[in-house]
């Protein structure tokens, strides 16, 4: 149909993270802007990485993949360095997630990474509440999705990037407690819309039933 394919393939996840970071710095630098942030979050498992994506679409960032208590691949650590560059808080270095945190410590062969901030939860659903309140100022909508699979989540995390939302997680039986307080803590005056992903295998009728629930105030 006239339409020209590229791939962007590194030999594992790690490198493809590398790779798709400077292709966003490519794009970046042709529009005349550049990027602010750089998130790092496991590449070992997906929930802190989603919700990074989402963070880093919402501020000029990227995303690079780490290996948690292995540190991180010679790629990586080089391209966070090539990235941060030489001038002191150019751009932020944010690890999402313990794993991602361990990893920066670890480094690459004993040298560490310096972060800026690390964001971490007691676990995934309150790593994510924690991305959203400290990225997403005044988010406009809210995605909420599987934090016990991924495939509705990827979808849901690129949705969330397009319409200035934040990543949520919540089990499949009902409503995570660090996601419904987060919703219920004054949001409900402010987005428009709470998105639900998944059909009620991946999240049950009763998470959207808890949602609707909460003190809506029109």
């Amino acid at each position: 149909f006239g339409v020209a394919a590229e791939r962007i393939a590194g030999v594992n996840r790690y490198d493809t993270a590398v790779f798709l970071a400077q292709a966003t710095v490519d794009a970046q630098e042709e529009e005349g802007g550049e990027i602010e942030n750089v998130f790092l979050a496991s590449g070992t498992d997906f929930p802190d990485a989603l919700t990074a994506g989402a963070a880093a679409a919402e501020n000029n960032g990227v995303v690079l993949l780490t290996r948690g208590d292995e540190g991180l691949t010679l790629n990586t650590y080089q391209a966070i360095l090539g990235l941060t560059g030489d001038v002191p808080g150019q751009v932020s270095t944010a690890a999402i997630g313990g794993p991602a945190a361990d990893a920066a410590e670890m480094g690459w062969e004993g040298n560490p990474v310096e972060t800026d901030i690390d964001v971490v939860g007691d676990d995934r659903y309150e790593t994510a509440v924690a991305v959203a309140d400290e990225f997403f100022e005044d988010p406009d909508n809210l995605v909420v999705a599987s934090g016990e699979n991924f495939p509705d989540a990827v979808v849901g995390g690129a949705y969330a990037a397009n319409v200035d939302g934040a990543l949520l997680l919540t089990r499949q039986a009902s409503l995570t407690n660090a996601t419904g307080d987060y919703i219920g803590s004054g949001l409900l005056n402010e987005v428009a819309n709470v998105f639900v992903f998944g059909g009620p295998d991946s999240i049950s009728r009763n998470v959207s039933e808890q949602i609707g629930d909460l003190e809506w105030d029109y």
